[in-house]
């Protein structure tokens, strides 16, 4: 869900999965990158229509360091 200025509307976030890697410690992480779209109108925000798009596209990445392995 996604809340902008008192307005909350369902949100479908796509994350996929980039792929694991091996630091030279030994250590294990692994990347992700979501990506959503809204339209800014859905939420009342309608300031500055002529320079700037309706639609919004977010693009987030995030790098995780993985727990050990259970013994």
């Amino acid at each position: 869900q996604l809340t902008i200025r008192g307005v909350s509307k369902p949100l479908r976030i796509q994350v996929r999965r980039l792929g694991e890697k091996t630091s030279d410690k030994g250590e294990k992480h692994a990347g992700f990158e979501a990506v959503f779209k809204f339209r800014r109108s859905d939420f009342g925000v309608k300031g500055m229509s002529g320079y700037i798009s309706d639609e919004v596209e977010v693009t987030a990445s995030l790098a995780c360091k993985l727990p050990p392995p259970s013994p």
